[in-house]
């Protein structure tokens, strides 16, 4: 479920979009002012779906259900790269609503599309107002306004764990039990790669730091604090850097430059361990399904010993564009396939994508054992650490922060640069491209 998209495309889009305004209008048809939604209107018509990978796929798995629980209903889902999607939002919200889609996937970025574009997706707030104590609390702050509106549905998150392969750690005569610290999980890696040439874990060094994102959540760390000041030069950040950077003098992280190559590591026995959010356990099985047996996961190892093993990593939402010619049936399917138990474990159980809803983890799925995973009960790994998780505020600045953080981190592994140097060039380049302030 991951693509890389830097802010600066979207820059260049979102330019490109003011200029072609114009022709937007001049081209196309107004988008009229949207209707309320009706949450007992009788639904009919047709709505389109964007999402991308797994998330596309589980879209189709829902708009089946969906169909046959309202007949008169049409669900058409277009499955497209992340960078896509958010190539065509901005396109669409800077021309007013034009060529977008009855209901959208967005993830972590969506505070970047709603604090830009206030008015660009239907109010959802008082639909939404029933459920919030059902949500995973995490979701809240990024599908919100400042102003307390709800604009986004939230439908998964993405607890970590450390998906690992069983035979080679075994051939290494390595225990995962046994790993619960940076440290640990460093020495587990020399042992293993000694033993088997496999990789550590997968970094992608010059275009996402997804993976330093992880070591960076569990010591509730980011790229800013709940006040939306600049964190990323405080000596927990500088520690996750470094780790990644041990790791890469020891020749234990796999660069990995596209999902692909993730993939591949995944299959080819280049990759010992893959620290992940849980909705990769659904690419694992699809891309590998002839090592059933041979993946287990244990936690996220800490920092130091008896600190937090539990961080998160990514999770998408739905959003209702207002230019939606059909906002009740864009509401009725995103209601069905993310807030009610049937549409989240159809989801789980065909993905493995973990459901933000809670009630649905009431299911006695998610106790049960997985035999892919070694009859492991795997999702109780993911379901213990909910609680644990340290909030996240991604700010209206997260893309831009994400692509400087990427950028210092491409010069800590590839070019070698020290770790707190580049973390503090990070925080001052972040500083003056956002005019956020760097917490004392």
């Amino acid at each position: 479920m991951r693509e890389k998209q830097t802010g600066v495309l979207l820059l260049a889009v979102m330019l490109l979009a003011v200029v072609m305004m114009p022709v937007f209008a001049a081209g196309g048809r107004e988008a009229a002012a949207p209707a309320a939604i009706d949450p007992d209107a009788e639904v009919s018509g047709e709505i389109t779906v964007w999402g991308w990978n797994v998330a596309a796929s589980s879209f189709e798995v829902t708009a089946q259900l969906f169909m046959e629980k309202y007949p008169n209903t049409r669900v058409n889902v277009v499955d497209m790269g992340r960078g896509d999607v958010y190539d065509r939002v901005t396109v669409g919200l800077s021309a007013g609503g034009q060529g977008l889609a009855d209901v959208i996937q967005l993830d972590e970025r969506l505070p970047s599309f709603s604090y830009n574009f206030p008015e660009g997706f239907m109010d959802l707030t008082d639909l939404l107002r029933p459920y919030v104590a059902d949500f995973d609390p995490s979701k809240i702050p990024v599908i919100s306004l400042e102003d307390g509106r709800m604009v986004g549905v939230p439908w998964d998150s993405g607890p970590v764990g450390v998906f690992y392969r069983r035979d080679l750690f075994e051939q290494a005569g390595v225990d995962p039990a046994a790993i619960e610290t940076w440290d640990d999980y460093l020495e587990a890696g020399r042992k293993i790669k000694d033993a088997t040439g496999a990789h550590l874990f997968q970094v992608d060094m010059a275009n996402d730091d997804g993976t330093l994102r992880m070591f960076l959540n569990q010591q509730a760390n980011f790229y800013f604090n709940e006040q939306g000041e600049i964190i990323i030069h405080k000596p927990k950040a500088v520690e996750a850097m470094a780790f990644l950077k041990r790791a890469n003098d020891m020749g234990l992280a796999l660069n990995t430059p596209s999902w692909d190559a993730i993939l591949t590591g995944t299959k080819n026995g280049t990759l010992a361990t893959i620290p992940f959010g849980v909705w990769y356990s659904g690419s694992i099985k699809d891309v590998a399904p002839e090592l059933a047996g041979k993946w287990g996961v244990f936690p996220l190892p800490s920092a130091t010993r008896g600190g937090n093993r539990a961080a998160n990593l990514g999770g998408s939402n739905l959003v209702i564009p207002r230019s939606t010619q059909n906002p009740d049936l864009a509401w009725q399917y995103a209601r069905f396939s993310m807030l009610t138990t049937q549409g989240q474990m159809a989801i789980m159980k065909a993905y493995g994508i973990f459901p933000s809803y809670l009630p649905a983890h009431n299911d006695p799925f998610f106790s049960a054992p997985d035999p892919y995973f070694g009859n492991q009960r795997v999702w109780q790994v993911f379901t213990d650490q909910m609680s644990d998780i340290p909030p996240i505020n991604y700010t209206d600045d997260f893309q831009q922060a994400e692509q400087i953080v990427t950028d210092a981190q491409a010069r800590v592994l590839l070019q070698g640069a020290d770790p707190a140097t580049e973390m503090r060039r990070a925080a001052d380049e972040i500083a003056r491209v956002t005019g956020r302030r760097l917490a004392p």
